[in-house]
């Protein structure tokens, strides 16, 4: 966080996972290990998370064929993200190696964690409904949006009693136990207004990010110009438009980016302190454009994911070469500071 930012903690369990977990495990964090290094390592593995979930929802869950169970690789990699996003920050202060690089790369990553996260959850459960899966990626991107519109306006970021890290504990629990079998079974029936296990659980998830959302809007007040009031109809079309050309875990890919690209515009915009971003017309427009031409989906599908993957580079590298002065391979001597570690 710049030194701007006012940071409000209100999480439960985010402060017991620092005194028990994450703290006592900073000591043995060598002094040369950059704070940007520990930001990637605990990102590539939620990303290896990820694809250990895919992995087990393919067949990767045990069994004669597959011996391995990918799943059980989750906890562990999801663990050393949030030790990784816990200690780059104590590190690099740590170290007196505190910059604007260091947090873009840091919420850079983080954003994309939402996406991750519930896809994970999908891959368990075998959720594949594109409008469930789509749908639930955009509410969830409210929420987040919601906290960097409030922390662009405010210069604060809240972190409330259910916030990121409670959410990311919770969604990883119930993914882990959703690849096992008998769990797996009692989570997926139906018990009241059709609704099962899982499905009431993602739809407390979904109200939750909603209240949240809105209440980081409240909290900002007038003080915007509100162009997000833009933004929704536009991921309503996206999404309309996605549905008749991708599956259900092509929709989380592209609205991932899609919902993601615009929160890391706002997030880039405050760290610059530049003018508020608009929102992306052009993507929409492209699909609603293939959509009535009816461009066939082997044309279609490839632009549109090459189209948001050179977005969220361009994203990337607007703020990594801007802020490239604070990148380190290792930290100076720790004589240099005439601090203790």
């Amino acid at each position: 966080m710049t030194a701007k930012t006012k940071i409000v903690y209100e999480s439960l369990l985010w402060p017991r996972f620092e005194k028990y977990v994450s703290d006592p495990l900073f000591k043995f964090i060598p002094w040369g290990v950059p704070a940007n290094m520990l930001t990637l390592i605990g990102n590539f593995c939620m990303f290896l998370a990820t694809l250990a979930a895919y992995r087990a929802s393919i067949g990767g869950g045990g069994g004669a064929v597959h011996p391995f169970n990918y799943w059980q690789l989750i906890p562990l990699l999801i663990c050393i993200y949030l030790i990784g996003d816990l200690l780059d920050g104590k590190q690099a202060r740590r170290t007196g190696t505190c910059s604007v690089l260091g947090e873009f790369l840091d919420h850079f990553f983080d954003i994309l964690v939402m996406g991750q996260v519930l896809a994970m959850l999908f891959f368990a459960y075998e959720i594949n409904s594109p409008l469930i899966t789509g749908a639930v990626i955009c509410i969830g991107y409210f929420s987040l949006f919601g906290s960097y519109y409030e922390q662009y306006y405010t210069n604060t970021m809240y972190f409330e009693k259910i916030s990121s890290f409670e959410s990311i504990l919770f969604s990883t629990t119930l993914c882990c136990l959703g690849f096992v079998g008998e769990v797996k079974t009692l989570f997926k029936q139906k018990l009241f207004l059709n609704l099962s296990i899982i499905d009431m659980a993602i739809l407390i998830a979904v109200i939750t990010a909603i209240v949240l959302g809105v209440r980081n809007l409240l909290r900002a007040g007038n003080l915007g110009r509100k162009r997000y009031y833009v933004f929704f109809p536009l991921v309503a079309l996206t999404l309309f438009f996605s549905m008749y050309y991708f599956t259900a875990y092509s929709i989380i890919f592209i609205m991932t980016l899609y919902c993601g690209s615009y929160v890391q515009r706002f997030m880039l915009a405050y760290v610059k302190e530049e003018k508020e971003p608009a929102p992306d017309f052009v993507f929409p427009i492209l699909l609603g454009a293939a959509f009535f031409l009816k461009l066939p989906r082997e044309m279609a599908v490839p632009a549109a994911i090459a189209y948001q993957c050179a977005g969220m580079v361009l994203v990337f590298l607007s703020g990594f070469v801007s802020f490239k002065d604070g990148w380190v391979w290792i930290n100076p001597a720790q004589q240099k500071y005439g601090v203790k570690a």
